[in-house]
């Protein structure tokens, strides 16, 4: 059976691997970053850790015979599609890059999009000075340097280095819309700066914000490489086309 490599992380990751193995059309291989967890999924080969840049990875579906490879890394992890983009084009392997759908303004809802975090440090400034940040454990020493703000952020593992204007909340998604509210008011929280991530599994702190009126910032995503993409379904479509499956099957 050929095999299909997921470049994982996210939850659409996973729900394209159980998609795969259930359709049997090919094997697929999840493979995840060191510090993402994940339960087994049947039918799915697991891998964890990094491959060693685009030509460890050129040389990693060489050798297991890689029909085809689904970058379904989160929307910000540019470095990682980067190395899919130029490990694809070495190797010969068709890439699909799948696509979360991006949120969509509401009425009531007050976002100021901004390029950099710096950019968006400087608009927050005369605004709000205790911050909900959703950036990513990168962020971290640029948020750190930033003494004038408090942030609160969360995430699954608590990183070693935690600065000392950063309150860390450990934390798993999905978050009930009930539960943002009542984390954003015990805070204090006066603004949001976050990823435009898209994609509903992190939604709620959207809500939040709505629900209490506070400004969201929000950090562009990278532009995405050329080439196939889409939604799981669409990604699913595609790869019946390069298997040379029929999609009723």
């Amino acid at each position: 059976m050929k095999r299909v490599l997921i470049l994982g992380g996210t939850g659409e990751a996973g729900s394209l691997a159980r998609a795969i193995a259930a359709s049997a059309w090919a094997s697929p291989i999840l493979s995840l970053a060191g510090l993402t967890e994940a339960a087994p999924v049947e039918g799915v080969i697991m891998r964890s850790g990094g491959f060693g840049g685009p030509q460890g990875l050129s040389e990693y579906l060489r050798a297991t015979g890689v029909a085809a490879v689904i970058d379904a890394t989160h929307p910000f992890a540019a470095r990682i599609t980067e190395h899919a983009v130029r490990a694809c084009a070495a190797a010969g392997v068709p890439r699909f890059r799948l696509q979360r759908a991006t949120w969509q303004l509401q009425p009531g809802d007050s976002w100021h999009a901004v390029a950099a975090i710096a950019e968006g440090l400087a608009w927050l400034q005369p605004r709000a000075r205790r911050v909900f940040a959703t950036l990513g454990r990168r962020a971290l020493a640029e948020l750190g340097e930033a003494a004038a703000f408090t942030f609160v952020m969360r995430g699954i593992t608590r990183p070693p280095c935690v600065p000392r204007n950063v309150v860390w909340i450990q934390g798993r998604p999905p978050f009930p819309v009930e539960e943002e509210v009542a984390l954003l008011r015990r805070q204090e929280v006066r603004a949001l700066f976050i990823q435009a991530s898209g994609g509903e599994l992190t939604y709620a702190k959207i809500e939040a914000a709505r629900e209490l009126n506070l400004p969201v910032v929000m950090l562009t995503r990278p532009q995405p490489p050329e080439g196939a993409s889409g939604s799981v379904p669409e990604a699913m479509a595609w790869l019946a086309g390069v298997l040379g499956r029929r999609t009723c099957e």
